[in-house]
C-alpha cells in the first residue's frame, strides 16, 4: 500500500526527460591553480587534493542574523596508481565548522534553513573510506566513515538547495530517538554494496552505525554494544545520454535494528510497547525541456518518504521543485532553483504533545528560492530566500522569512 502511494505520487509529478551536461571542475577552476604542476604530478601518482570553503550569512526579516563557515579538505585516492590495485579508490576528508547556528537562532525549525549547521563546532574527520570495484564497475564495495546522502535518497536537481530537507527526507533525518543518521555535516561508520547489472539499473544497500552521528558527539565512529544500526537499501533506473545522467527514478527502504517505545504511552499501560523504526521512500527527476547542444534546461524533481507513525516524529514528508540550469543566456553556469519541502507530524507525536499541553500544527513547511552564479571559475555566490511555515510544527512558533547568501570558494 505504501509503495502504491509513492508510485502514484511520482507518476503525477515527473515529466519527460531530455539531455543535460555536467561540467566537472579541474585545476583551472581552483583559486590556487596547479601549484606549478605539483597537482598534476600528485594526480599522476594517485592523489588528488582539494579544499572548498562555504561561507553562509542568514538574516531574518525581523533583523536577527547569523554567520556560518564550513571548510572541507579532501584527498581522493586512486588505488591503481598508488598500490597497483585496479578498481580501488578512497576518500579522506576533514571538516572544520565555525560560526553561529542560523537555524536555532532564527527559526527553530526541524527542517534546518542551513544544512551545514551543527550543535558542536570544530575539526573532525568527515569521511574516510575505501571502495573496491569488481567486474568493470558492475559491483562495488565501500567501507569506512561514510556520508550516505551522497548516494541514497538524492536528486541532482535539488542539490543546490541549502535547506537540509533536500538531503535525506525529513521523516528519516529527524529520527532523533536514535541520535540522528548519517546526513551532512555528520557521517557514520559503515559499509555499502552496490550492484549495477546494466548502465541504467542499480541496486545498493548500506549498514551504518545509527547512533554515532549525533551532532553533540562529533564522533564519526562510536560502535559499541548499545549502538543501533541503520540499514538502508535503494534500487533505481537512471537514464543516460552521452554518458550524462538525464533522468532518474528510485525506490528505497530503511530500518533501524533496535526497538524503541511508542511516542505516546498511556499512563494506565503496564508495559511499554516496542517498535522498529523504519520507512520507505521514492524519488524521481527529469528534464522538462533542454536547449539542444547545451546544458540549459528546466528540470523537475519529486521525493516522498513514509515512516512509522508510532515511533517517528514525522510519519511522512515530501519535497518537489524546479531547477533551471543556464537560466541566463550569457551565463552557462547560472542556476535558479525553487523547492517546497513539507514534513507531516505523526498523529501519535501530536497526541503526545497534546498530553503535555502543547498545541501543534499538522506539518512544518519550508519554501526556498535560490540562485547560484560564478564570479570566477573558482568562486560562486548564491543568494537565498526561505519562508518557514509552522517551525517545529508548534502553534506558538511564528512563520519566518529568511534571507541569505552563500559564498563558495574552491581552492
Amino acid at each position: 500500500m505504501r509503495f502504491s502511494i509513492l508510485i502514484i505520487f511520482l507518476v503525477a509529478a515527473i515529466p519527460c526527460a531530455a539531455m543535460a551536461d555536467d561540467v566537472m571542475p579541474d585545476f583551472k577552476d581552483t583559486l590556487t591553480g596547479n601549484w606549478n604542476g605539483r597537482r598534476d604530478k600528485l594526480k599522476a601518482e594517485g592523489i588528488e587534493l582539494g579544499a572548498t570553503d562555504y561561507f553562509d550569512f542568514f538574516a531574518a526579516a525581523k533583523g536577527s542574523s547569523s554567520i556560518l563557515n564550513n571548510l572541507n579538505l579532501n584527498a581522493f585516492l586512486d588505488g591503481n596508481k598508488l598500490v597497483n590495485i585496479p578498481g580501488l579508490s578512497g576518500l579522506f576528508s576533514i571538516l572544520q565548522t565555525n560560526g553561529g547556528r542560523p537555524n536555532r537562532t532564527l527559526t527553530g525549525a526541524v527542517q534546518r534553513i542551513d544544512g551545514m549547521e551543527t550543535h558542536a563546532r570544530g575539526l573532525e574527520v568527515y569521511q574516510a573510506w575505501l571502495q573496491q570495484e569488481f567486474f568493470g564497475g558492475g559491483v562495488s564495495a565501500l567501507a569506512g566513515v561514510y556520508d550516505a546522502t551522497n548516494e541514497f535518497y538524492s536528486t541532482n536537481a535539488s542539490d543546490i538547495l541549502i535547506n537540509n530537507a533536500y538531503g535525506f527526507g525529513t521523516e528519516l533525518a529527524a529520527t532523533g530517538n536514535h541520535g540522528g543518521v548519517a546526513i551532512f555535516p555528520t557521517s557514520a561508520a559503515g559499509a555499502r554494496l552496490r550492484l549495477q547489472p546494466m548502465k541504467q539499473l542499480y541496486l545498493q544497500a548500506a549498514v551504518m552505525d545509527g547512533i554515532n552521528s549525533a551532532p553533540e558527539t562529533r564522533q564519526p565512529i562510536r560502535l559499541n554494544g548499545h549502538s543501533s544500526a541503520l540499514v538502508i537499501g535503494e534500487g533505481g533506473y537512471v537514464q543516460m545520454m552521452d554518458k550524462v545522467e538525464t533522468a532518474k527514478i528510485a525506490f528505497g527502504a530503511w530500518r533501524y535494528t533496535d526497538q524503541i517505545g511508542s511516542l505516546f504511552q498511556p499512563k494506565e499501560a503496564k508495559e511499554r510497547s516496542a517498535y522498529i523504526s523504519g520507512g520507505e521512500y521514492a524519488l524521481a527527476e527529469s528534464y522538462i525541456f533542454r536547449k539542444p547542444g547545451s546544458n540549459r534546461g528546466l528540470m523537475a524533481f519529486a521525493r516522498m518518504g513514509i515512516a512509522d507513525r508510532e515511533v517517528d516524529r514525522f510519519n511522512y514528508s515530501y519535497s518537489v521543485g524546479l531547477d533551471f540550469k543556464g537560466i541566463l543566456r550569457t551565463r552557462a553556469k547560472s542556476e535558479l532553483t525553487f523547492g517546497i519541502a513539507d514534513a507531516h507530524l505523526s498523529p501519535v507525536y501530536r497526541h503526545a504533545l497534546t498530553a503535555q499541553g502543547i498545541a501543534s500544527n499538522v506539518s512544518e513547511m519550508a519554501l526556498e528560492l535560490t540562485y547560484r552564479d560564478y564570479l570566477k571559475p573558482w568562486i560562486s555566490l548564491q543568494p537565498d530566500l526561505q519562508y518557514i511555515i509552522n517551525p517545529d510544527g508548534l502553534k506558538n512558533r511564528q512563520n519566518s522569512t529568511i534571507f541569505g547568501i552563500r559564498t563558495e570558494i574552491n581552492f
